[in-house]
């Protein structure tokens, strides 16, 4: 076979589209987006929820190590400017760690900080304390009150709970119910929509 008939043939069965099948195809891509989008945007928050839940019960578990560790307190606190202590429910600024050697719920200049995270000012997740004063466990590990940190998310949500034994575990709400996904649990997070 010639080498010209080849391509000769080639280029008949290569015309191109009607605009029939053009508008066919644009429309069968139209709809397939319109039902993968909202799906795409669901499933990219719900790994956000869950990347944010372990960050957060990491950060819980890094205080609770600096106490035992250090035989001292060990502290989670919320920071308006990174520095000190401030007692706020509201922990969107910064979220300071560090093992409060004597014992005055605060970072002093001879104390080491173990941990400073500043959170982004445009974060789509929120969190929140249960209580406004900072996580202290002991030199054993436990903490004096119950507490929980809520994460928050546009009609989803996530808990990290810490028992008075200091014990860490997390529910999750993926479907804005304000309950755990296991049912047994209440979330205290407030949707918007």
């Amino acid at each position: 076979m010639d080498i010209n008939s080849k391509s000769n043939k080639l280029f008949y069965l290569a015309k191109g589209v009607t605009l029939i099948e053009l508008i066919a195809s644009i429309t069968i891509i139209s709809i397939l987006a319109s039902l993968t989008i909202p799906r795409a945007n669901h499933f990219l928050n719900n790994t956000e929820l869950n990347s944010s839940r372990i960050f957060y019960k990491k950060i819980v578990q890094l205080a609770r190590a600096e106490a035992v560790s250090n035989a001292s307190y060990g502290i989670m606190c919320h920071s308006i400017h990174g520095q000190l202590c401030t007692d706020s429910k509201d922990w969107n600024r910064y979220i300071l760690v560090f093992a409060d050697l004597n014992n005055n719920q605060q970072l002093d200049s001879t104390e080491k900080l173990a941990y400073k995270h500043k959170i982004p000012e445009k974060s789509k997740v929120h969190v929140a304390l249960s209580r406004s004063k900072p996580l202290i466990f002991n030199e054993t590990g436990a903490v004096l009150l119950n507490m929980t940190l809520s994460i928050c998310m546009q009609k989803s949500g996530a808990a990290i709970i810490v028992s008075r034994s200091g014990r860490v575990r997390t529910i999750m709400d993926k479907n804005g119910d304000s309950k755990s996904d296991t049912g047994t649990d209440k979330m205290k997070c407030h949707y918007d929509n």
